[in-house]
């Protein structure tokens, strides 16, 4: 439902998307190995690196 009314942020929710999944894959077994630890780090700066962006690009006003 939140991806068909707010389709601007499709990038967002897919690297979301994909974070969860590479996170579940992770701890979902009994032992970690090398391969899937290395992509769920880089589904996490990715992720990190669209909210580092977004903020970029829409900055908070810190004045009250």
């Amino acid at each position: 439902n939140y991806k068909i009314k707010y389709n601007e942020d499709n990038k967002l929710i897919a690297q979301i998307d994909e974070y969860l999944d590479d996170t579940f894959m992770l701890f979902s077994s009994y032992g970690i190995n090398t391969q899937d630890l290395q992509k769920w780090r880089k589904s996490g700066n990715r992720l990190f690196r669209c909210f580092v962006n977004a903020t970029r690009a829409n900055p908070v006003s810190l004045s009250c």
